[in-house]
Order: C-alpha cells, then structure tokens, then sequence
C-alpha cells in the first residue's frame, strides 16, 4: 500500500497585503510620528521647541494624529514635566481641531496653528502666574505663540505644495528649501561619535546642491543652513527672532493683504533671510557703520541677487 504525503502549503499572505497602495499610509503615518517626535526635540533660541506642534499642523490630513502622537512622546521625553506641560496640551487640542475641523488650506493652517499658540499661550501664562515669574515669562510665552503661529502656518504651506507637486520648479525649491531648514533645527540637539549629523548633513547637501544647481543651488542652502544651525544655537537668539519674524511678517502680509498671486515660499524666505542677517550684525551689538555695510552688502548680493 503506497503512502502518499502531502505536502504542507505555504502560509501565504492575502494577496495585495504587500502592495504599495496599502504600505504608502503606513510610511506616511511613520514619517509623521518621526516629524513630530524629532520637532518636539528641536530646540530655537535656545529654550523654545515649537517644531513638534508645526509638525501637527503640517501633516496631511488624518496623519496629525501620529504626529501629534510622536511629539507627545518628545516632549514627555525631553522636557521636565512643568516645561513639557503646555506643549502636551497645545498638541492635545491642535489634533482634536485638526480631526474636527478638517480643513487642509492655508487658512485652515493658519487657524489650526492659531488654536495651538491659544492653547499654548494659556497653559504657559497660566503657570507664570500660579509661580510669580512675572512680566518676562508672560511675554516670552507670547512670544512662542506668535512663533507657533508664523512657522506652523509657513511649514504647512511648504508641505501642501511639496506634496501636491503645485507650482512651478522655483517654488517647488524654495518650499522643499524651508522645510530642509526646519530639519537641520530637529537635528541639531543630536550627535553620534562626536560629530552633529545635522553639520555632516549640511555640507553634504550644499556639496550636492552645487554640483546640480551650481553656484545659486550652493548659496540658496549655505545661507539655509546658516541660519538653520544659528537659529538652534541659543547664544544667536536675536538673529534667530529675526528669522521667525520674517516668517510671520511675510505670511500676515499675504493672507491679510492678498494680490492676487499664488502663495510663493521663495518670498518668504528671502524675508527671513534678510531679517536674519540684520539681526546677527546689528542686535546686541554696537551698530557701527562697518556693520551695517557688512549687512547691506549681504542681503543686496546674496538675497537680492543671487537667490532673486
């Protein structure tokens, strides 16, 4: 009598399960868990981290929730719990808005971006005040909101067009510029066998720049990763506020003000840009007349000529 043996079949997957239609959501929710884990531990001027609740404002749709998620952990992670506690309540009620509101357009950002500074704003004064640390607390804390406010809304219009692929090939640079600079301030805390990755990734980038881009690629990302590192070094605070304030300038005249032109992120950072340099030549220090050349000279050749 023969025996027959059967052989065991192959556990199989159901089929598509591995397919890049199902795998994209899954890398898109990934990515922005990692945005808002890394932003919430980036730090500018020194002690503000605002970058883990722009990463809720800038993540696409559903996906606020796992950024809102990652920079929870961040910030429970890396701050003391008093410090943490504003933040983890901004992202809270940032998410909540995002999820019930569902406008995904520059106004929307901007009022989403709004309802975290508030929200911000609130816990943080509120605290002063419970502690007695006075004025400077109070208007340090507003400050960070206005901070919020401006960055979140320019990170997410930068995101919407990098991602929808609108616009024309400058805007597409300037858009994906930004958002390289708000990387290099997430990176900036980190380093790994004594060295910044986030210094390595700047030269490496410029280096890439020059050789596709030339010498405008290369002076359009030196001067992004310039005041990228400035703005995530607290001893050049006053050029970083310039930086934020040109951000907030530029968006406020925009929105408040319209032309009738599309949204271009190029405009918005030659704006930051120049108040940046103004800032790091002339705020606390003695405003000479070599200074001032010095800061002419830069944003005329470099911001007005050379990145036009």
């Amino acid at each position: 009598m023969s025996v027959k043996l059967r052989e065991a079949a192959a556990a199989k997957l159901p089929q598509g399960a591995l397919s890049p239609a199902r795998l994209w959501p899954l890398a898109g929710g990934a990515a922005a868990l990692a945005a808002g884990f890394f932003g919430a531990g980036g730090r500018v001027f020194g002690g503000m981290h605002p970058l883990g609740l722009c990463a809720v404002v800038a993540a696409p749709g559903l996906h606020c929730l796992p950024a809102a998620a990652g920079a929870a952990l961040g910030y429970a992670l890396g701050l003391p719990i008093d410090a943490a506690a504003p933040y983890l309540v901004a992202a809270a009620v940032l998410c909540l808005w995002r999820v019930f509101a569902r406008a995904e357009d520059n106004a929307g950002q901007i009022v989403a971006s709004a309802v975290g500074a508030v929200a911000f704003c609130a816990v943080r004064m509120a605290a002063a005040l419970a502690g007695g640390e006075g004025l400077a607390a109070i208007a340090l804390a507003a400050a960070q909101g206005m901070l919020i406010v401006g960055l979140g809304a320019a990170l997410g219009a930068c995101a919407r067009r990098v991602r929808t692929a609108q616009g024309y090939a400058q805007a597409q640079r300037a858009a994906l510029c930004i958002l390289y600079m708000a990387a290099l301030v997430c990176g900036a805390p980190y380093s790994a066998l004594g060295l910044s990755p986030a210094h390595v990734a700047a030269g490496f980038v410029c280096l890439a720049q020059a050789k596709r881009h030339g010498a405008q690629g290369a002076a359009l990302y030196a001067a992004a990763s310039a005041v990228a590192l400035c703005a995530a070094n607290g001893a050049n605070a006053p050029a970083a506020v310039g930086l934020a304030a040109g951000a907030v300038i530029d968006l406020t005249e925009f929105f408040l003000f319209p032309t009738g032109f599309s949204f271009f992120p190029g405009y918005t950072l030659n704006t930051m840009l120049g108040l940046f340099f103004y800032g790091l030549f002339l705020c606390r220090q003695k405003p000479t007349v070599l200074r001032f050349v010095a800061a002419r000279t830069i944003i005329a050749y470099l911001i007005n000529v050379v990145l036009g």
